[in-house]
């Protein structure tokens, strides 16, 4: 029980002893506060002459490049400020108070410098966080305020984006002029960048400070600032990646609108394309960039020619589709000049297969024969129609009832166009009269063709009848003169009706007879005469026809050829156009690349 009193009396001995000792210490410094605090005036300058100068040393440390707003043009910072400044009323032996050398007073009971930042962009202006002061024996005073900086800064944005931005903060005492406050570097100048936490996005290249005096318009006296600038340049590799590169590889698309052929039919689908494509990555350098107009981003240069590349090959593709999609009757054939240069020279430069041509028609290369005038067929080739004897099978109306109906036309048709031109492919033979009696009509079956061979015997003859002779008071003597003409008509039958026409005509063929057939000589001259004038109206109808489908064909034919030298041309011109945008293009990426200042360090 002695024992257990005992260990609770040293305890509680322990504990009193302990806080009496705290108490003591507290009461030490306390009694140190209020000693200097008596006479104390935080709104007075801490010197002891108002006549002299207080001296206040600035140091910027540097933490992290938070953000650079190209746009707004603001770049944000997280650093702190390092104050020294020197107050002779804070001094006291330390020996008097327990060997106290520092003490900390919040910011709110002494005097600090009001020293701000001029160029800030932030809405509170002041963002620093005021922490205590420290304070040793000697009256030296430390104030460490950290803070998010935001200030202004003038973006140079011409090489965008292998570009370097020097941003500057600058701070000053904002109510004292220099000689009541002078705002010093500290030895070492002034700047501190151990602590620096590197940026993925700038990599910082310098950071220097310099104090500088002004004298504003308001004032007489000169006025201290102290200005921190820090030097950054861009990592580029992020807007290779994502802007450089796919712009290339767009114009490069922009090339194989001219490698498409021109009969295919997304070519200009696809020229359109790239040009969205490219407008697309113009609103994205847009939106990164200001709205400024003082200088012009380098990748906005090489984006514009790009641009123009895209425009300038839509306007390529639809020329050389003008050119595929020619039409011969509304454009019309290539000039001469035009000829020579997309079917002639140009191809040997561009290493072409050359442009053969087809064999020209008849109607470009010399005067059509089907031009000339064909003579008109008189009534008069047969002057009068003594008599026409037929040689004909006994039962031709029962066995050839188409035959005689198409024999005075063949007659005359083929003595017709033997009128016309000489040229009839239908042979007119001279007969004796001594031959009539032996002339056979037959038919003839070729190889099973609808083909059938009909000879005729006509006798004409020619005599002078006694009224003309009268009027001409002349006389001619009667000429008999017999023509063979072989004529080949088409008459379609059955088979079986043309093997019985030909068994007929077998057992009919040696009792074919001449028939004559009187007519009267003026009747019958007049009735030729007409007929010969009708059959000249249906030979002129024909040989129109003819002429029509034989120009036409010769039109088709040329209208061939022209629309070929138009579709040579158009793949000519594509050729041309995909050299010239190659060199368009290799010649400004090479320049926009050389342009960049510190090529070396772009990859970095």
């Amino acid at each position: 029980m002695d024992r257990r009193r005992y260990v609770m009396m040293t305890s509680l001995l322990l504990i009193v002893l302990y806080n009496l000792d705290a108490v003591n210490s507290d009461q030490v410094e306390k009694q140190l506060i209020e000693d200097i605090m008596m006479n104390y005036s935080k709104l007075e300058r801490p010197i002891p002459n108002h006549l002299d100068t207080l001296v206040v040393n600035i140091k910027f440390t540097l933490q992290q490049i938070v953000d650079v707003d190209e746009r707004n043009q603001i770049i944000t910072t997280n650093a702190w400020l390092d104050l020294k400044w020197k107050d002779y009323r804070w001094r006291w032996n330390k020996t008097e108070y327990g060997n106290i050398t520092k003490i900390r007073i919040p910011y709110i009971h002494m005097w600090t410098p009001d020293i701000l930042l001029y160029n800030s962009a932030d809405k509170n202006f002041d963002p620093t966080t005021h922490s205590p002061i420290v304070i040793d024996h000697n009256g030296n005073c430390l104030y460490v305020p950290p803070g998010i900086f935001k200030s202004t800064c003038k973006i140079d944005v011409s090489n965008f984006p292998f570009d370097e931005q020097q941003c500057t903060l600058k701070f000053g005492v904002w109510s004292y002029n220099g000689n009541q406050v002078d705002l010093q570097l500290q030895p070492g100048g002034g700047i501190d960048a151990t602590e620096y936490i590197e940026s993925g996005e700038w990599h910082l290249m310098d950071l220097k400070a310099k104090r500088n005096t002004h004298k504003y318009k308001c004032c007489p006296e000169y006025y201290v600032d102290v200005t921190f600038t820090v030097t950054l340049r861009r990592r580029t590799m992020f807007f290779i990646i994502n802007l450089v590169v796919p712009c290339i590889l767009n114009s490069i698309l922009t090339l194989l609108t001219f490698v498409l052929p021109a009969g295919a039919a997304e070519k200009v689908t696809l020229a359109i394309t790239v040009l969205l494509a490219q407008i697309v990555f113009m609103l994205l350098i847009m939106e990164t960039m200001p709205p400024t107009s003082d200088a012009i981003p380098l990748i906005s240069k090489y984006f514009a020619c790009s641009l123009v590349t895209v425009c300038a090959s839509v306007a390529g593709t639809v020329l050389v589709l003008s050119f595929y999609y020619a039409s011969p009757l509304i454009d019309g054939r290539m000039s001469p000049s035009m000829r020579s240069f997309f079917l002639v020279h140009a191809p040997k430069l561009l290493r072409m297969n050359p442009y053969i041509p087809k064999v020209l028609t008849a109607a470009e290369t010399k005067p059509s024969t089907n031009q000339a005038k064909r003579k008109s067929v008189k009534p008069n080739v047969v002057a009068r129609c003594l008599d026409r004897k037929i040689i004909q099978p006994k039962q031709d109306t029962r066995i050839y009832p188409k035959v005689k109906a198409r024999e005075k036309y063949h007659d005359v048709f083929f003595d017709a166009l033997n009128a016309v031109d000489g040229k009839s492919p239908y042979k007119v033979r001279p007969m004796t009269n001594g031959s009539t009696g032996n002339t056979k009509s037959h038919l003839i079956s070729n190889h099973g063709q609808n083909h059938h061979l009909i000879t005729t015997r006509v006798r004409l003859e020619s005599n002078e009848n006694n009224e003309d002779s009268q009027k001409n008071n002349s006389h001619h003597r009667i000429k008999d003169t017999y023509f063979d003409i072989e004529d080949v008509s088409v008459i379609l039958k059955e088979p079986n009706e043309r093997q019985k026409d030909i068994e007929r005509q077998q057992s009919t063929s040696t009792d074919n007879h001449v028939t004559k057939i009187p007519c009267s000589c003026k009747d019958r001259s007049k009735a030729l005469r007409k007929f010969i004038s009708d059959e000249n109206s249906t030979l002129d109808e024909i040989l129109s026809d003819l002429r029509r489908i034989n120009k036409r064909k010769e039109e088709d034919e040329l209208f061939g050829e022209i629309s070929l030298e138009w579709q040579y041309a158009s793949r000519v011109l594509d050729k041309i156009l995909l050299w010239v945008f190659i060199l368009f293009v290799v010649v400004a990426t090479l320049s926009t690349l050389f342009a960049v200042p510190n090529l070396e360090h772009v990859f970095m």
